[in-house]
């Protein structure tokens, strides 16, 4: 059943703690005749915002929850990891293979040579860092279980209908 007073038609802000212990957000919207019924289970999309962009905005800006309310699906955006460059800003991104390796059992498997093609084509994006590197996610993040863990949450969470989960992003 749905989390205490998230009512359907509303996004939500939540947090949860990871099994590496990191504590990651995400935004649930409800379609606006969602009921906790599992007769009613709905479809749920994962919407996964691009490299520099956040869950809210990504939220605030794709209008995809006036679709979900049409089209009766939960929509859950989750929030890539966050980086603060040398400037003080705030990047967010995903720990994907083109750029570095997630953990494994015995720790980080940062992939340099990924890593420094993912450093060339970001110069142009932050020129401005220590020494020219330019490292745009970070490898000690397993974003992979993240979603795993997350979509197992939402499951306990949300009637969903466990066979229509899909992904969307950039």
């Amino acid at each position: 059943d749905s989390e205490i007073g998230h009512q359907p038609g509303e996004s939500q802000n939540y947090t949860m703690v990871t099994d590496d212990g990191l504590t990651r957000s995400y935004i649930v919207h409800l379609p606006t005749n969602y009921k906790p019924n599992k007769r009613r289970a709905k479809a749920v999309i994962f919407a996964l915002p691009g490299f520099l962009t956040s869950a809210q905005e990504f939220h605030d800006g794709m209008n995809i929850n006036g679709h979900s309310d049409e089209n009766d699906y939960i929509i859950v955006y989750p929030q890539g990891n966050e980086m603060l460059r040398g400037n003080g800003e705030i990047i967010y991104n995903w720990n994907d293979l083109s750029s570095s390796r997630s953990p494994t059992p015995s720790g980080p498997t940062c992939d340099t040579n990924n890593l420094n093609r993912a450093i060339a084509v970001a110069q142009a994006i932050c020129p401005d860092t220590d020494g020219g590197d330019c490292a745009w996610t970070n490898c000690q993040v397993d974003d992979i279980s993240f979603i795993d863990q997350l979509a197992d949450k939402i499951e306990e969470d949300f009637c969903i209908d466990t066979s229509k989960e899909n992904v969307i992003g950039f």
